[in-house]
Parts: structure tokens; C-alpha cells; sequence
């Protein structure tokens, strides 16, 4: 963690000024997102069969349906390679 001033010990370009840690409100609000945990399918799938399809945004169902197919896509290529050999 850096405090506010901090000199933060990255270097982009070669003889530049060091960066300078700024107070939160200089910086864009998706920022902070980044380092947001996001829910699981297990999670996903729970708080959907609980609460209902609305009680998560359009973010969360597409996030939902990504790590479905893709876990579907894992399981399908785990399927073929041991049917390989």
C-alpha cells in the first residue's frame, strides 16, 4: 500500500520522474473496480435460484452465463482428451 505523496516505485519510461500516489478523488471512479472481488458461478447461481433472476443486474447475468459456457467448453475439452487416450 502506498500512502498519499508516496513515490510509488514504477518507472515507465527510462530518466522520467518517479510517480506521485494521489489523493483518491483525483483518480476515475472505475478505478477502485479493479481490485473488486467478483461473485462466482456458485455464488451467482445461488443468489439466482434464491432470489430470482432480478435480484441480480444485467452484468451479473451475462457474467453467469459467461462461466457456464465456459465452464461447459472445459468440461467438453476434458471429455475429448480422455476419450484420447
Amino acid at each position: 500500500m502506498v500512502n498519499i505523496g508516496e513515490k510509488i516505485p514504477i518507472r515507465y519510461v527510462k530518466d522520467e520522474a518517479e510517480i506521485v500516489a494521489n489523493k483518491d478523488t483525483l483518480y476515475p471512479a472505475w478505478l477502485s473496480t479493479i481490485t473488486m472481488k467478483r461473485p462466482s458461478r456458485q455464488q451467482l447461481l445461488s443468489k439466482l435460484d434464491c432470489e430470482g433472476p432480478t435480484s441480480v443486474g444485467p452484468t451479473d447475468l451475462k457474467r453467469t452465463r459467461r462461466l457456464i459456457i465456459r465452464d461447459n467448453i472445459r468440461e467438453s475439452n476434458f471429455e475429448s482428451k480422455s476419450s484420447d487416450l
